[in-house]
């Protein structure tokens, strides 16, 4: 990326003009490498829209970093063969179709501030005073983060320079040039990054990659640091036994992580990640000093954890109220149903059962989350449907009624603007974006989408933090629940009386029909007051199941997989 300065200069004589472009391009290179890229303190670029240009957590390959030159047309069987080799690309209304088209990423930078650090009240005033171009000389302090900013002289960009008071910088000053590994059936070096000594040992597969690391003379980044963790862990290396796995007993192998996890005081809670159809559950491990030491976790297909809760729910007897009498959800910290009895498609609490959501906010278990004051979460790459008219032309609501609304009704129709709207309807498949297909510039339909910051409420339910007035909200909430749907099921199917067998509809299935038959007679106390008894019982039922089965199996799985 250039960034260009020019000016016109130029002299007048009496009877011609002379003129001359100088000017300079200025790699962005040359401004990123004087910035400090540490955890303690690191440097950012802006542009004066809040735009990200630099940030050391925003890495681009730069294998996939390519131009898009704009055009009308593209051929669309050639998009993905002559992806950075004169690709054209049309123009639309987000920058964000370069990514369906092409499956690569925009040179178009696109990325706020708020996204990468944080929708708090100091990132906000930082970014107004970017916006504003008067960036302030005493520093933006938010908690133990102090922001900087500078707005550089003729260039649309800014500095922000971030300092973490209470962290520390490790720099390392001996030098290494030796390592000392241990090779057992049990231990094996595993080197991830691809980009040192300039790449060098990019043509090796990944499980020789270390040996190359050991055997490589010519570098030019400081293996020092590298080599001296390599030799840190020697001892905790010889203390596993010298066998092989075949001969070793899986015990030894289960106890001895055990141990080691033992020595870490981990000290976060579960964490969950909705990712698409995939749902990631993490937790950081940390060590006496409050230091992050590692994350460790285990990701779930969507379909996977809701087949397993459903196999839970129909083999295990402790479940059986799941099958008969109510819906058993498994429900994030956030909201989400991850998964349930019913197989219905995994989604947010509020939308996979509104009124469970309404009773539990009604119950004060679900509260806004708050963290430095953070109450919700701006996505800037939000996108929403383009609209024909501008929302702030409208004017004020006023007063209707029936008259002025059979009026407004006739004039529209005998208005310019219904006739138009109508013309463009049904020329909408030739009015669509083009595309190139067999040589003819054909046109397409597409959806228009606008760019906008969209701000979202993150809710966290917390039951467990009730104590014993959890088990009567649940089981007020619960009961509430099955009254609600026996009385639908009344309203729509009637009793048992109102339906002869031999006359009932195919769409009432076994299961309405045995609910109609037991449940659905309001006047029936003696029913009722026994299926408050049987819902008394599902609290204690669930956290046992919680507490022993679900955490022994997570626990085999982190003894098996060693997260």
């Amino acid at each position: 990326m250039l960034q260009q300065h020019s000016s016109l200069v130029g002299t007048r004589r009496e009877y011609c003009v002379e003129y001359a472009v100088f000017g300079i391009d200025i790699s962005i290179a040359e401004l990123t490498s004087k910035l400090p890229k540490g955890e303690q303190l690191y440097g950012i670029i802006v542009d004066h829209n809040g735009i990200l240009i630099y940030h050391p957590k925003l890495v681009l390959p730069k294998t996939e970093v390519h131009c898009v030159r704009r055009s009308a047309c593209y051929d669309a069987s050639q998009v993905h063969h002559r992806a950075g080799a004169g690709l054209r690309v049309q123009y639309g209304f987000s920058d964000q179709r370069v990514y369906r088209l092409v499956g690569l990423i925009d040179s178009i930078p696109t990325i706020d501030l708020m996204e990468v650090e944080g929708n708090s009240l100091a990132v906000r005033n930082l970014r107004t005073h970017i916006l504003e171009q008067n960036c302030p000389e005493e520093p933006i302090v938010e908690g133990d983060r102090e922001f900087y900013c500078a707005n550089l002289a003729d260039s649309p960009f800014s500095v922000i320079i971030v300092n973490s008071a209470n962290r520390q910088s490790l720099i390392y000053t001996e030098k290494t040039d030796t390592v000392e590994t241990v090779r057992t059936p049990l231990i094996s070096y595993f080197l991830s990054r691809r980009d040192l000594c300039r790449w060098a040992l990019d043509f090796l597969p990944a499980n020789r990659r270390f040996d190359g690391l050991l055997s490589i003379t010519n570098c030019d980044n400081d293996l020092s640091m590298t080599r001296s963790m390599i030799n840190s862990v020697k001892t905790w290396a010889e203390s596993w036994h010298n066998q092989g796995s075949s001969t070793l007993p899986l015990k030894y192998i289960t106890s001895k992580f055990d141990d080691e996890l033992f020595e870490k005081d981990n000290t976060s809670d579960v964490q969950f990640s909705i990712r698409s159809d995939v749902i990631i559950a993490y937790r950081s491990i940390f060590d006496k000093y409050n230091n992050r030491l590692a994350v460790v976790g285990v990701q779930w297909r969507m379909d996977y954890l809701n087949d397993l809760f459903m196999n839970w729910t129909k083999k295990n007897e402790d479940w059986i109220q799941c099958r008969k009498v109510i819906d058993c959800l498994l429900v994030t910290r956030s909201g989400f149903v991850v998964a349930s009895s019913t197989g219905r498609q995994p989604a947010h609490l509020a939308s996979f059962d509104p009124q469970l959501f309404a009773s539990l906010d009604i119950n004060d278990m679900v509260s806004t989350y708050a963290f430095m004051n953070i109450t919700t979460w701006v996505d800037a790459q939000a996108e929403c449907i383009a609209k024909r008219t501008a929302p702030w032309s409208s004017p004020a609501s006023s007063a209707r009624n029936p008259l002025r609304v059979l009026i407004d009704t006739v004039m529209m129709l005998i208005s310019k603007t219904f006739w138009v709207d109508i013309y463009y309807l049904m020329i909408s498949l030739a009015s669509a974006q083009p595309s190139m297909s067999g040589g003819i510039c054909r046109f397409q339909r597409v959806k228009p989408v606008e760019r906008m910051s969209k701000a979202l409420h993150t809710t966290v339910i917390h039951l467990d933090e009730l104590g014993e007035k959890n088990i009567v909200i649940v089981k007020k909430l619960v009961i509430t629940m099955a009254v609600h749907r026996t009385v639908k099921l009344y309203k729509k199917f009637g009793t048992v009386e109102d339906h002869p067998r031999r006359r009932i509809s195919r769409s009432v299935n076994t299961r309405v029909r045995k609910i109609v038959k037991n449940r659905i007679l309001r006047d029936n106390k003696r029913l009722m007051r026994k299926l408050a008894s049987d819902l008394s019982n599902i609290p204690t039922s669930i956290r046992r199941i919680v507490k022993h089965e679900l955490r022994f199996n997570l626990h085999n799985i982190r003894r098996t997989h060693k997260l």
